[in-house]
C-alpha cells in the first residue's frame, strides 16, 4: 500500500479543478492526468514507438512529490531528489501553475494541510501562491476539500478509480482510455503503479 510521506509511495487523489475560479473548472474524472496535459494526439504518438507500448508509467512520481512538498522540506533534501543545485525556479510559484506544470495526481495535503502551502526558507523559495479567490491557505484547504468532497466529483470518481486502480490500467479499455500502464514485472518495489481490479 501507499505510505504517508514516502516519495515514490505517497497516497494519491485526484486534482478536482484548475483553479482559475472558486468553482474552478472542474476536470474531467474520466481522463487521467497526463492524458489531460499532454493530450491524445502526443499519448497515441508515443504509444506507437514504445516497447512495450504504454501511456503512463507512474500516477504519482517521485519528483513531483518533492515539487509538491518543496516548500516543506530542508533545501538540501531538494538538491538531493531534484537538482543538485538549487533554482527557485524549478518549482511552481502557484496552484494554478503547478496544476499546469504536472502529469501526476494531487496528493491529500493540498485538501487538508494549510502548512504545505508556506515556504520554511522564504528568502530561498516563497510561499505557494493561492488562486485570487482564496483569502488564506486555511480558506483554500476549505474550498478545495469542499470541492473534493461534491456531489459532483462523488458521482464521477468511480471512473477516476478505474483509471488509477483499475480495469483501465490494462487491456483494450485502458488502449481507449489513452492509459495503458508500464508494469513493472521485476522484484516487488515501494513505488510504481498497482492494478487492484481488471473487470469493470
Amino acid at each position: 500500500g501507499r505510505r504517508v510521506g514516502e516519495a515514490g509511495n505517497h497516497p494519491v487523489v485526484p486534482w478536482v479543478m484548475d483553479f482559475e475560479s472558486e468553482r474552478g473548472r472542474m476536470r474531467d474524472l474520466s481522463r487521467s492526468k497526463m492524458r489531460i496535459k499532454l493530450g491524445e494526439e502526443q499519448l497515441d504518438q508515443t504509444y506507437k514507438v514504445l516497447d512495450p507500448p504504454h501511456h503512463l508509467t507512474d500516477i504519482l512520481s517521485e519528483l513531483s512529490f518533492f515539487h509538491y512538498t518543496a516548500r516543506r522540506l530542508p533545501i538540501a533534501l531538494l538538491q538531493l531528489k531534484v537538482r543538485t543545485t538549487f533554482q527557485a525556479a524549478e518549482y511552481p510559484p502557484s496552484m494554478r501553475r503547478l496544476y499546469e506544470w504536472t502529469l501526476d495526481e494531487s496528493i491529500p495535503e493540498f485538501y487538508s494541510d494549510p502548512l504545505l502551502f508556506v515556504s520554511l526558507h522564504p528568502d530561498l523559495l516563497p510561499d505557494l501562491l493561492l488562486p485570487p479567490w482564496a483569502r488564506s491557505p486555511d480558506h483554500f484547504v476549505r474550498l478545495h476539500r469542499q470541492a473534493l468532497e461534491s456531489e459532483e466529483v462523488s458521482g464521477r470518481l468511480h471512473l477516476w478509480i478505474d483509471l488509477v486502480f483499475g480495469h483501465k490500467l490494462s487491456g483494450p479499455h485502458a488502449v481507449s482510455s489513452r492509459n495503458v500502464a508500464l508494469f513493472d514485472y521485476g522484484p516487488p518495489r515501494n513505488s510504481g503503479i498497482l492494478q487492484l481490479f481488471s473487470l469493470p
